[in-house]
């Protein structure tokens, strides 16, 4: 893998994790605008309160993961995108 293959394919990944990320977010915001959690599961009659807490705390908890899963996409690709354009430390 010589010829400057190994940074143009690291270059290439690196730009598909962030797509990936981008990704997340869009599906975060799509979920944000959907209620986020408050549509998961039909009426409870005899919980009440607490199962308008649960739907959010649930939705909260995927809001949060989602969000996470985005940040680190971005810095894996932010990553290998500047390992592909600075390359390997060198070694004296």
């Amino acid at each position: 893998m010589r010829d400057g293959v190994m940074p143009k394919l690291m270059l290439i990944t690196g730009a598909l994790w962030i797509f990936f990320a981008l990704t997340f977010l869009l599906i975060l915001a799509d979920y944000v605008a959907r209620g986020a959690g408050v549509q998961l599961f039909g009426a409870i009659p005899l919980l009440g309160f607490v199962d308008i807490a649960a739907r959010l705390l649930i939705g909260w908890i995927h809001v949060i993961g989602i969000f996470v899963a985005a940040i680190i996409s971005f810095s894996i690709g932010i990553g290998l995108c500047a390992y592909a354009i600075a390359g390997a430390p060198r070694r004296s």
